[in-house]
């Protein structure tokens, strides 16, 4: 089965009237599960949290990334002890923010005192690309040869900022050039945090997919949002190949 994550869409999009009202801030979300890494795709710079028993709060990290096309960067982390969103136990953990390589899959490696004390396979963190910034107004943009992160399991993950769009709005999107098919089943909406905001739901209003995809454009999705985000923004995954559009247009109407 294709997935489809939503940072957020980074294709076609566009913002209609804004109607409706249902609430995209997380806040009423059930938690994210427990987890080594969050969130579990990130662009390059982002805020990373690892989590283990071992790290001291405090203590200095360095931490290796290897992304699966052969780059390599370390970066530096510190210990604290903070809450868990999985559950609201406090643990201990490692914040960093990730290096710079290559999109897809990495593999995250956590040193103590230049031994290293954990290791995050890249079937369990993926490298997007940096986010697509949306309004709430009226606007058509275009980004050439758009590139998206690939996880190890075919995921396209598509990395959005919400953070000025506070009036309800809708966004659809497509890429050209590329010919992604996928339906409303497909697409799943997650924030920075880990929280499932929203599966697209043909019967949530203005939430859907267009049925298919041509040999030069691939389906379209459809989102409504209604407010604003308190919990950081959101990805979108799509299940499929290698994915470079060779346009990637979006449009916000209202």
């Amino acid at each position: 089965m294709r997935t489809i994550l939503l940072t957020i869409l980074g294709l076609a999009l566009a913002a209609l009237q804004p109607t409706g009202a249902e609430a995209g801030c997380g806040c009423d979300k059930p938690p994210p599960p427990r987890a080594v890494i969050r969130p579990f795709v990130a662009h390059v710079d982002q805020m990373l949290t690892v989590f283990d028993d071992r790290v001291v709060p405090g203590a200095h990290y360095d931490v290796l990334f290897e992304s699966t096309d052969g780059s390599a960067d370390w970066s530096r982390g510190k210990g604290v002890a903070l809450r868990d969103f999985a559950d609201g136990q406090v643990r201990p953990q490692v914040k960093v923010r990730v290096g710079d390589v290559g999109m897809g899959p990495c593999r995250v490696t956590v040193y103590q005192q230049g031994a290293p004390l954990l290791q995050v396979g890249g079937d369990q963190f993926t490298v997007a690309g940096r986010p697509v910034v949306l309004h709430d107004f009226r606007q058509n943009l275009v980004l050439s040869t758009y590139r998206a992160g690939v996880g190890s399991d075919g995921t396209v993950y598509i990395p959005v900022d919400v953070g000025q769009v506070n009036g309800g709005t809708t966004f659809t999107g497509s890429a050209l050039g590329f010919p992604l098919a996928f339906g409303a089943t497909d697409v799943a909406i997650y924030n920075d945090q880990g929280f499932l905001m929203q599966l697209l739901d043909p019967k949530i209003p203005g939430s859907r997919a267009a049925p298919s995809a041509t040999g030069a454009t691939s389906s379209a999705r459809t989102r409504r949002r209604t407010a604003r985000s308190t919990r950081g923004a959101p990805t979108i995954p799509i299940r499929t190949g290698t994915p470079t559009a060779r346009t990637t247009w979006i449009t916000t109407t209202w």
